[in-house]
């Protein structure tokens, strides 16, 4: 848990508030890349990707407002 505080700490600091979208963007596309919607829907396709696009907005929003 150590190492994870460490690496977290360290990309907030590299990549200031774009490190969250990274982290859902990553996050994303690893599990499309690598075949974890292969076998899904078109409908399960299109609610992951307004998902992702509705946390990426908010994570925009809510930094914007913290400044």
């Amino acid at each position: 848990m150590g190492v994870m505080w460490v690496l977290w700490g360290a990309g907030v600091l590299l990549l200031g508030m774009s490190f969250p979208l990274v982290g859902v963007a990553v996050g994303a596309a690893w599990g499309t890349l690598f075949g974890e919607w292969k076998n899904s829907g078109k409908t399960a396709k299109a609610a992951m990707t307004s998902g992702v696009f509705c946390l990426m907005t908010a994570i925009i929003i809510l930094g914007e407002a913290g400044h």
